[in-house]
């Protein structure tokens, strides 16, 4: 029984990470790009960490569902990412 939750934890934590990494990776090529789902979106007028946790939604929903469509890729550099982020 302990297997089984320990094996729990660390799917858990191990998605977790890569949501995280996902999420800081998309909003630093939002960051970085002038036409960008940041700005297309008005969440550059935010504060940093609701900034953050519209990434982390966008990379959760991006590994969990295949993407959700709420939040879209506004330039090139952006559809890449988010194809190599749906194949992993």
């Amino acid at each position: 029984m302990f297997k089984m939750y320990r094996h729990i934890s660390w799917i858990s934590i191990t998605s977790f990470l890569f949501a995280h990494i996902f999420a800081c990776i998309f909003y630093f090529i939002g960051q970085n790009s002038e036409k960008n789902w940041l700005h297309f979106y008005s969440i550059d007028a935010k504060t940093i960490p609701e900034q953050y946790l519209y990434s982390l939604y966008w990379a959760i929903m991006t590994i969990f569902t295949l993407g959700s469509g709420l939040i879209a890729p506004q330039n090139n550099v952006e559809v890449c990412f988010i194809m190599i982020s749906a194949i992993l």
